[in-house]
């Protein structure tokens, strides 16, 4: 196989890059979702992240013309962390006392977007080209000057692949809800106990009481629009946590989201009666699974958040058969509507020897501690023992 670093998915068109991308792989790593962040300039050298990311071809005739690829990771360089949610600031300090430079680095992520959704695009399913291509890495990104190359938010069987390839494992504690054989929502509320599917019958039922009426837009239901408001939502939300927001999208790419990926997004809408819309909650779910992404509330209403984000979704995803939701990052109010712990991986190397070193000797107290608030997690579930 013939390696190429490209600085953009646009470098090769849809089509192609389409044809390697398959049912199970997540939406975010499809053509429509990467060009959206990176046509947009939220995802831009300017910006911090520099596209480079690694296709695979066959011939050479292939690499040189950038036609019928078959093998690649999506990769950024990176000058910073923010955007990425795995918080390594602490080993950009080890660098520093080891009076070495930190950035840039490599990183295999899908942008601003901490879920579960990264693994490698292999159409074929070929083992060896996972190794293949991470030999070629590692003596090219080195030469660029390029100081480590990670992994973040993989799929659990792309952290087991990289890691007898030299990749230490970084446990970070997530949430997920499984729908696990229930066919609606009162086969969901009886997972619980009585008290707590007290408190979720009265949570649904209060923006009734508060003349709020529950909109599901979809598809063709999507227009420029609806991502103004949906972007205007995300930047007051963000706006609210100053220095420790997370805004790292601009409107461009909700209007590039929204005409290209429509399919591929619910949008959860809260009207009051006069029909202005007062929140929104934006996911997005391909095949049996479904992505948490972003949410804003115009005032206070009370209980909105947990039924645009939790309960309206976890009712579609018992109507569309959706198997498991993974609502993002934060939140132990999760907890209470029933999403449980489960472990998250970020993969890393660094080229440097000492700094590998010490990552390597450290990451079990870390993974030990994660490990730990997950069972911690799991053993306050507000469900019933045998559920």
């Amino acid at each position: 196989m013939i390696f190429r670093l490209i600085d953009g998915v646009s470098r090769l068109d849809s089509a192609s890059w389409q044809g390697m991308v398959s049912e199970r792989d997540s939406p975010f790593l499809e053509h429509h979702w990467l060009s959206a962040f990176e046509d947009s300039g939220a995802i831009s050298p300017g910006e911090g992240w520099q596209p480079l990311h690694l296709v695979g071809f066959d011939r050479e005739s292939d690499a040189e013309s950038l036609s019928s690829p078959r093998y690649a990771l999506p990769l950024y360089i990176k000058s910073h962390s923010w955007g990425e949610f795995v918080f390594d600031f602490a080993w950009a300090d080890v660098a520093s006392q080891l009076g070495q430079e930190y950035y840039p680095k490599a990183v295999g992520v899908v942008p601003a977007t901490p879920v579960t959704a990264y693994r490698d695009i292999n159409p074929a399913g070929d083992p060896q080209l996972l190794g293949m291509a991470l030999e070629y890495l590692e003596k090219t990104l080195p030469a660029m000057g390029i100081r480590s190359l990670s992994f973040l938010f993989t799929e659990d069987d792309f952290a087991e692949r990289l890691e007898p390839l030299g990749y230490h494992r970084w446990v970070h504690q997530g949430f997920v809800w499984a729908r696990d054989e229930m066919e609606d929502f009162d086969a969901y509320l009886a997972r619980f106990r009585k008290n707590q599917r007290k408190n979720i019958r009265v949570e649904r039922s209060s923006l009734e009481k508060q003349e709020l009426t529950v909109r599901i837009l979809r598809g063709e239901d999507l227009g420029s629009a609806e991502a103004d408001d949906m972007f205007d939502l995300y930047e007051q939300t963000n706006d609210q946590f100053g220095p420790w927001a997370a805004k790292f999208l601009n409107r461009e790419f909700f209007q590039l989201a929204f005409q290209r990926c429509a399919s591929q997004i619910l949008l959860v809408s809260a009207e009051d009666s006069g029909g202005n819309c007062v929140g929104r909650s934006m996911l997005v779910f391909k095949d049996r699974r479904m992505y948490g992404r972003y949410w804003g509330s115009r005032g206070f209403h009370k209980h909105l958040h947990f039924n645009l984000c939790y309960y309206e979704p976890i009712d579609f995803c018992l109507r569309e058969g959706i198997d498991l939701f993974d609502p993002g990052m934060g939140g132990e109010h999760k907890i209470r509507r029933g999403f449980h712990g489960v472990e998250q991986y970020s993969m890393h190397k660094y080229f440097d020897p000492m700094m590998d070193r010490i990552f390597a000797a450290n990451i079990g107290q870390f993974n030990r501690q994660a490990r730990q608030i997950i069972t911690s997690v799991n053993d306050s579930l507000p469900q019933k023992a045998d559920n």
